[in-house]
This record gives C-alpha cells, structure tokens and sequence, in this order.
C-alpha cells in the first residue's frame, strides 16, 4: 500500500474510534442523570423494582395500579442484577447502564465477526480498518440515542445479534449451535419480538445440514418452552396476556410503511452498500435456487465460510426489516429498527475491506476511487455532533440544556415528593418512581388498550372524576386537541375535575378543582 493512502487509512481508523468514544460518552453522562429521557423509562424502572413479586407483576388489569408488563422479564433481572452487583438502588442508572453495556458490546461483536468475515491472508490494517468501521458505524446510526435508555431493545438486540454471529462463526460446532439457540431465546425473553435472528439461523441451518436443523430446532424449543412456561406458571396464567394480548393495540399499515420509509432514508447508504455486498451470494442463491439444486446451494454455504457468513446476515437484515413493520403498532418509536440498522454493519464493512483493496492496488485515483476514499467519513458523519457533545461532556461537564433539564427536574422532584396523602397520576412516570410513590397507570398504554376494546377504563375515570390524585402531571397538556396521551374520556374527566395550577418547562401540574359548596 502507498504510503499516502496508508496515512489516510490510519488517519481514518482513529476517527472511527474518537467517533464512537465521543458518542458512548454521552452514554456514560446519561446513565448518572436521575430525570427521565424517554417516555417509559420510569415506567421500566418501576417494573424491575417490582419484577420479582409475583402480586404486582403480570396481574390482571382488574385491580389498581392498572400497569402493564409489556415485555419479558430478562432485561428486567438483568437491570436488578446489575444493581445489586454494584450497590445501588438506582433503577433507572442501573437499566441505562445495561443498554449502555449491550450497545458496546454490540459495536464490538459487529466488528469481530467482520474481522472473521475478511480473508486472513488479507493486508492487516485493511481487515482492522474494516472491522472497526463496522464497529464504529451504528454510533452515527440517528436511533443510537437508545444506547443509553432505560429500555429493553439494545439488550435483546445484542443477545440476537451475538447469537447470529456465534453460529455464523462456527455452525459446524456442537457448543456454537447450543450457545447460539440460547442467545436467542434469551433476547425472546427479552423481547418477544426477536424473532429475525432464530428464524434466520434456522433457515440457514436446514439448507447447510438437517441434523444441525434440527438440533437447534429442539434446543430453541426445549429452552424456550420451558422458560415462558415457568413464566406462565409463575404470572398464573397472566404472561400471555401480557405479552401478547395487550400488545394487540391499533395498527396502521400506513404507519408501518412510512416508518420503513422514515429509517430508509437514514440509513440508505448502510442499505445500499450491504446489498452491494451481499449481492453476488445472493446471486448464486438464486440461480441454484431457481434450478432447484438446494443440495448444491447448501453444499456451497456449508464448504464457503465467507460466503455462508454473508448469506446469514443478508437473511437476518431482510428478516430484521420484515419484522420492523411492527412500526405499525400505536406507540411504536424508532426503537424498532434497532436490529435491522445493526444487521447491516458487517455487510457495510465487507464492501468497505473490498474497496480499500481495490484502491491499495491501484497506482493512480480515479474518480471512482475518490468517492471511494469518502464514502465512510460521510457515513460517519451523522455522529459527529452527536460525539463532540460526548467529548465535551466527559472533559467539561453537562452542557447547559443538561443542567437545565437537571434544575426543571429536581424543582419537579420536590413538588411530587411534598405531595401527600392521594396518589400522584403522571405522564413522567420516573417522577413517582424517584418519588418512591406508586404508578397508577402507564396513560399512553391505558389509552391504547381502551380505544382497542381490551381494557374498560370506567374505574380509571372514575378516579380521576372523584379527584382521587393529589396531582396531575402532564407533559402534553390536555387541553391541546391531540389531547395525547389520554384517552377521550381520561382528558374529559382532568378537565372537569382539575385546573391547571402551574407550570414548570414542559410539565403541567394540575390540582383538583374546588368547587362551589365544597
């Protein structure tokens, strides 16, 4: 390689890892923040808290607090773990602290299967280079921001992905098929929708060898029966219900594919150069395919170790976006095309070691070469902002909307915390977790689950007409015409039995009304 285009090679390859430092720092900085980043966090936070009573967690909604355990237990455990690993009582810093965990570790596991993908008699740096890009890629990804909440999906994105990579390194060994069956069970336990990874090993698995088919078969079976049937007998029959029937809410086709179209258009360069990747596998595929020769496609994967590793991840990406339609449902966020954004690095990074190779052996830069050489800084640019908050966050300390936020929440805190007697009712749910006070309800979730007919709200309203809460908090006031995130019948009851009292940034506080001969 000439000494110049080595330079830039290594000039690159420190800006990767100053990129993804910079971006991981805002994580550090956030997992020590005690106000709520994300509508839920509290939410989540509150259910670890409560994870392990088998009277408060998956009960029926017939009975006060009306919450919802919308997902599997797993992160939950795994945040309370972590907390007592460390001594803390802080729920909320302990759950960042997993997601913060599992998005590093997913940067990293990106960037050694992409190292195992590339020819090891292959230029040293070249490999490295590629396989840091692929690490340092989903930092500049614009959903990244959910590595530092409280919330399940980097978790079971990581169990998903790591399960993936763990058969595609070594399918042919017996300790690899049970570890990989086991990741991914475990991030369906995390979240019940991880189900691009599974299905995508298994189809790889039937076409390579049926007994490896099968063998993994009965291992994501065996565990995964057992596991939510220990939860179904636990819950008292309540977990399906749970997990399943209360996330039957409104979806809107519509929706789904605006939402499809809304990460398209992030993430359209990562897209398009892992098809460009995948796409000669792909081709043999489809024509062995198309002469019906599965045995011969199957010996192809199974005898190529690169190729077998690209065809797996071109699955699992195409399997990860079929499954982010789920974007449909009401009250999705940009949270469900985590795994598909993260499918995607190590075939970016596979096209990325093949074009250095081309331009290292090439004596003059063409054109093309040049948009070559820019390709990955205009991938990464996205984080670069977003890193130099980081960077300065880390050495100077929180930035002045930080500490802002830091003041409205603690003013916010002590108003909650003053408040005695009644119950509090709050959209910022992490105030009444922080507050060591009881949540009545999830507003955005009771919301759903009455407009899809699956929860009768009457007890609910019936409190809040009866100004049974000392207070209510709202973030987006009710008054708006959205009224969101109540339901009709939740924003009629506020208004004719509360008065909006104050005001404090973008909280509402409202305290029951007195009336006339009362």
């Amino acid at each position: 390689m000439m000494p110049g285009r080595r330079l830039y090679f290594s000039a690159l390859l420190a800006l990767m890892i100053a990129t993804a430092g910079g971006v991981l720092c805002n994580g550090v900085f956030f997992a020590g923040q005690p106000y709520q980043r994300n509508y839920g966090e509290g939410l989540i936070a509150w259910q670890a808290a409560h994870i392990t009573d088998s009277a408060r967690a998956y009960v029926p909604l017939d009975r006060y607090p009306f919450v919802v355990f919308q997902y599997p237990p797993f992160y939950h455990w795994t945040a309370r773990a972590l907390a007592e690993l460390v001594g803390t009582t802080d729920l909320l810093g302990a759950g960042r602290a997993v997601s913060l965990i599992s998005a590093t570790l997913l940067c990293a596991v990106a960037g050694w299967i992409t190292f195992q993908i590339l020819p090891r008699r292959a230029d040293l740096l070249g490999r490295t280079l590629a396989a840091t890009f692929a690490a340092a890629l989903p930092t500049a990804f614009y959903n990244f921001e959910w590595a530092w909440l409280a919330r399940v999906d980097m978790l079971a994105v990581l169990l998903s992905f790591s399960g993936v990579a763990v058969f595609a390194a070594r399918p042919d060994r017996l300790p690899a098929q049970i570890l990989a069956a086991v990741l991914m069970i475990a991030a369906l336990f995390t979240k019940q929708t991880a189900l691009a990874a599974p299905f995508a090993c298994l189809l790889l698995a039937w076409l390579i060898d049926r007994r490896m088919f099968l063998r993994m078969l009965i291992t994501m079976g065996a565990s995964g029966a057992f596991a939510f049937g220990w939860l179904e007998w636990w819950t008292h029959g309540q977990a399906l219900v749970h997990l399943v029937r209360y996330n039957r809410i409104a979806f809107s086709a519509a929706r789904a594919v605006q939402g499809i179209l809304m990460n398209l258009r992030h993430v359209a360069g990562p897209v398009l150069l892992a098809g460009g990747a995948a796409f000669p596998v792909l081709r043999t595929a489809q024509r062995l395919m198309r002469r019906g020769r599965l045995d011969l496609l199957g010996a192809t994967l199974r005898g190529n170790h690169r190729r077998r590793i690209i065809a797996l991840f071109a699955l699992y990406s195409t399997l990860a976006g079929v499954i982010s339609l789920t974007f449909g449902k009401a009250g999705s966020d940009i949270n469900y095309f985590l795994e598909w954004n993260f499918s995607l690095t190590p075939l970016v990074g596979v096209l990325l070691f093949r074009a250095g190779i081309a331009l290292a052996g090439s004596v003059r830069l063409q054109p093309v070469s040049l948009v070559a050489l820019v390709i990955p800084l205009l991938l990464l640019e996205p984080g670069f902002d977003r890193a130099r908050d980081g960077w300065i966050r880390a050495l100077h300390g929180p930035l002045a909307a930080d500490r802002e936020k830091a003041e409205i929440y603690q003013r916010m805190l002590a108003t909650v915390q003053n408040t005695s007697g009644t119950p509090v009712f709050s959209e910022d749910m992490n105030l009444l977790f922080k507050a060591g006070k009881e949540i009545p309800a999830d507003p955005a979730m009771i919301e759903y689950l009455a407009k899809a007919g699956l929860w009768d709200e009457r007890p609910f309203v019936n409190m809040v007409r009866h100004q049974q809460f000392s207070l209510i908090v709202a973030i987006v006031d009710p008054d708006e015409s959205a009224m969101e995130p109540y339901s009709p019948a939740v924003a009629k009851a506020i208004l004719s039995s509360y008065e909006l009292a104050s005001s404090l940034g973008e909280y509402r506080i409202y305290r029951p009304r007195v009336f006339n001969g009362t």
